[in-house]
């Protein structure tokens, strides 16, 4: 560990996320884990209500209150699952990255979800529960309510591209690459989770024909 953090990550990680996770990984490869842990996590949950259409259900503080405790455990599963399969597949194109390393460039890369939080809220104050209903993003809206969520939609589709720009850069940094090698590491999982599940598909399929 360092004697001191050389940069601000929470500023640092938008504008030089590469030079952020290098000061991070020198001075404290856990720093902030829990808080990064919940930050990953609160929107996944949020999103997750969503889908569910717990808003039917339940209120506003109601779900709040069960997703800010849920967060913390989709956090930890989120960022250990996605950071033990980039440093397994980043091992075969060469990368120098630990788990540890990995583990911190994903939880640090998950800074831009403070403006989803936020985005989150605006919406919250203004629909109350019915934003957590899975047929949201259907129901029909006018005026200020429809230029709430156009407004809304702009600026979370720019902060996802620039919060996968900054993983990659913090991945490569982890693991010493280029932005493009870090994308092969990053698509990597994906392409072996898919490979895997149609592998699956097939046998489950193979035995149910011949069991017949």
């Amino acid at each position: 560990m360092g004697e001191k953090l050389s940069v601000n990550p929470w500023t640092g990680i938008w504008v030089r996320p590469r030079e952020t996770i290098r000061a991070i990984l020198s001075y404290n490869k856990k720093y902030m884990l829990v808080l990064l842990y919940w930050l990953y996590g609160f929107p996944i949950t949020l999103q997750a209500v969503q889908n569910n259409s717990l808003g039917t259900e339940y209120s506003e503080p109601a779900i709040l209150v069960m997703s800010a405790l849920v967060a913390f455990l989709t956090g930890f599963l989120g960022i250990n699952i996605t950071s033990w399969l980039f440093y397994k597949t980043g091992r075969w194109i060469g990368g120098v990255g630990s788990f540890h390393d990995l583990r911190a460039a994903v939880g640090w890369s998950s800074v831009p979800n403070i403006v989803a939080i936020a985005l989150w809220a605006v919406q919250i104050a203004m629909f109350g529960r019915t934003v957590f209903l899975s047929m949201f993003y259907t129901m029909p809206l006018e005026g200020t309510q429809l230029t709430v969520i156009y407004l809304c939609s702009i600026v979370a589709i720019a902060t996802m591209i620039w919060g996968f720009i900054i993983l990659l850069k913090a991945v490569g940094e982890a693991q010493q690459f280029s932005a493009w090698k870090a994308l092969l590491n990053v698509l990597l999982p994906i392409i072996v989770i898919v490979i895997a599940l149609k592998l699956l598909t097939w046998l489950l399929m193979l035995f149910s024909a011949t069991a017949h």
